[in-house]
């Protein structure tokens, strides 16, 4: 079994008086269930939790037998904390967005299994990649959560093979660059230029923001919008989207109403 391991808290519940029930998503993009026993602070010391949402955690699991579904911790420590994001209520919505949804597209790990082909990782990559670069930007007070949810969005897709095709239209074929309004079909997989699709029109830039994710690393991403299309309606072109490609819905999330 798996005893030292490394991942994200994206849910914690309590448990008992003093204790908590975390989900961790580990770096091959897999979570497991782990009881943290005290890990809510307080006893005769006083003792703070360290366990907050999106900290990155080391964690040094008991021995347990197979076919348990929830293991047990042993130690516990923080590598990554945030700061910003904490103390910023839309950023802390988007941040439990983020755990909402790698809570539900991510597997749960066997650490009694040593067979992992790592096809997963993707997931890790993209949601610790957000939290950092979303703390980064706070800390520089440059902060826009549509371009941050955008990002995450776009990020996401791409690594779960369902990004939106982007070279031609989805209906007649034409390639996409000679036009300037565009529409996001998600019944089709990608978008349609002007001719072919009348209604949600977004205008060009949420294509070129979407094209512009795929050749530029999360860290150095800069993008400024010019576009007469608020970010709010490309904001939701792009959620319903990925509500269709995962056949989930906006209710499916607790967050997202605090969110936008």
């Amino acid at each position: 079994m798996k005893r030292k391991l490394e991942g994200l808290l994206i849910s914690k519940i309590p448990f008992k008086e003093r204790d908590l029930i975390g989900k961790i998503l580990l770096r091959n993009g897999k979570c497991i269930s782990v009881i943290f026993h005290g890990g809510r602070g307080g006893g005769t010391k006083k003792k703070s939790s360290v366990l907050e949402l999106g900290f990155m955690m080391s964690i040094d699991l008991q021995w347990s037998r197979g076919g348990s579904d929830l293991y047990r911790a042993k130690e516990w420590n923080p590598i990554w904390t945030h700061q910003h994001i904490r103390n910023h209520t839309k950023a802390f919505y988007l941040l439990c967005f983020y755990c909402e949804v790698m809570g539900l597209i991510s597997f749960e790990e066997n650490l009694h299994d040593s067979d992992d082909d790592g096809e997963l990782q993707g997931l890790f990559r993209v949601v610790s990649n957000a939290l950092f670069y979303c703390e980064k930007e706070l800390g520089q007070k440059s902060f826009d959560i549509h371009k941050h949810l955008l990002l995450f969005l776009s990020k996401l897709l791409l690594e779960q093979g369902v990004f939106p095709r982007m070279e031609s239209c989805r209906v007649c074929g034409n390639f996409l660059n000679q036009f300037d309004t565009l529409s996001l079909i998600s019944e089709r997989g990608g978008f349609a230029c002007e001719r072919c699709q009348r209604g949600g029109r977004l205008g060009k830039e949420l294509w070129t923001f979407m094209g512009q994710s795929t050749k530029t690393r999360y860290q150095e991403f800069e993008y400024q919008f010019d576009s007469l299309i608020p970010t709010e309606t490309m904001t939701s072109a792009l959620l319903h989207y990925f509500y269709f490609q995962f056949q989930l819905s906006a209710q499916t999330f607790k967050s997202l109403s605090l969110l936008i």
